[in-house]
């Protein structure tokens, strides 16, 4: 069976064109697996990032705690201090 000239270019487009298409599906199929990975790593990122923040609050609670109890300290130390000048310059510890 001969087949002419413009039968075998046809049929040699229509193989490439199947052809084309299977290996379009397949690199769908991985861009898809792309995306997917794509979004579930942002997903991570997020979730670490979020961490990490209320880590961070966590830790900046903290230091203002200890701010706060150091001005505390301070104020207690100031008002000892203080009333203790007032005791010693009163005037019935003056005679």
């Amino acid at each position: 069976m001969a087949f002419t000239p413009k039968e075998i270019a046809t049929k040699a487009f229509n193989l490439a064109e199947d052809k084309w298409w299977d290996c379009r599906e397949e690199v769908r199929a991985l861009e898809d697996e792309q995306i997917e990975l794509a979004l579930v790593r942002s997903l991570i990122w997020q979730k670490s990032k979020r961490h990490l923040m209320a880590q961070a609050s966590v830790d900046n609670v903290h230091m203002y705690i200890c701010v706060i109890q150091q001005s505390h300290m301070s104020l207690l130390r100031y008002v000892a201090v203080r009333a203790t000048f007032v005791i010693s310059h009163s005037p019935k510890n003056l005679s």
